[in-house]
């Protein structure tokens, strides 16, 4: 994904820099490593969606924490990429963050957040209650997993099915989306 944008600003010898960046030497660093962040994620999303996960019990975790942690660390680095670019060309030419379908984004932050980031203690979904979160082991394959919900001001337990699968095609539109527009303005105006 990230590849034309870096080929726009690698072209003509470090021109893009010299013009745009060099008095500007934090913001380079933060287009540089969200570029070197960006293309490292979609490897690993796209070995997943390739490989899936596996029957071994050990690897099923490792796949589903690591999947859920590139796509957060991605979603950060394509907001952070889009940042930089919309404050050092100061420009109304890229529409807002904010405008940004972002819905499947969200969503699949929020189950990061749920299984992998706070399942302990976990505010994702409404501040000021708890959730203890699981994640059902004989549940987790490449198309999904459930999770087991406690809300500490509720009693028992809730279920809840997450299509793995659907919300990573759904979430990688909308970045696509981002990043082309990224593109198309670097494109359109910079060069």
């Amino acid at each position: 994904m990230e590849q034309k944008i870096r080929e726009i600003i690698n072209r003509n010898g470090g021109e893009f820099y010299e013009k745009y960046f060099q008095n500007h030497i934090n913001d380079w660093n933060i287009l540089c490593t969200s570029m070197d962040i960006i293309g490292d994620t979609t490897l690993a999303i796209h070995d997943f969606k390739k490989v899936g996960i596996s029957q071994d019990d050990g690897e099923k975790y490792l796949r589903l924490y690591g999947l859920l942690q590139a796509v957060y660390l991605q979603q950060d680095a394509i907001k952070f990429l889009f940042e930089v670019i919309k404050k050092c060309f100061d420009n109304n030419k890229i529409k807002p963050w904010d405008d940004y379908k972002k819905d499947k984004w969200t969503v699949l932050r929020n189950y990061r957040n749920l299984t992998s980031g706070h399942p302990i203690a976990n505010n994702t979904f409404e501040k000021g209650k708890i959730k203890r979160v699981m994640v059902s082991r004989v549940t987790i394959s490449s198309v999904g997993f459930q999770l087991l919900i406690h809300d500490t001001q509720a009693s028992g337990l809730q279920f809840q099915n997450v299509n793995l699968e659907n919300l990573i095609e759904s979430y990688l539109s909308e970045a696509v989306i981002i990043l082309s527009d990224v593109e198309g303005f670097l494109k359109k105006y910079v060069f």
